[in-house]
């Protein structure tokens, strides 16, 4: 999954209903190729479709089928570009809040 994530691009994360019968973004994958095929069937309802689809994701899941599970993600995961730890995230971004405060406090 985090090598997909890092590998997309913001116009990867698509609209779909295939999965609960309700907009949401995700990756783009064989699976909602399938379902963008001009013979595909429209998405139910709701609560519907996520009854009807959700054996299916079980069973891609488990089998590890990767080219087929779309991951829930908004357009930002095209600004990903590597797996970084939490410890140097928030260490830059702390050094980062420390700068911008030490400005503004020189401003005052």
């Amino acid at each position: 999954m985090r090598k997909r994530f890092i590998a997309a691009r913001s116009q990867d994360a698509i609209q779909r209903k295939y999965d609960t019968g309700k907009p949401l973004r995700g990756l783009r994958s064989k699976w909602t190729d399938a379902w963008d095929a001009p013979d595909a069937p429209e998405p139910l309802p709701l609560a519907a479709q996520k009854l009807l689809v959700a054996p299916a994701l079980k069973r891609l899941e488990r089998a590890n089928a990767v080219d087929y599970m779309g991951y829930m993600s908004g357009q930002i995961v095209g600004s990903i570009k590597a797996e970084r730890p939490v410890r140097d995230i928030m260490k830059a971004m702390t050094s980062e809040c420390l700068a911008v405060l030490k400005t503004l406090g020189s401003k005052a």
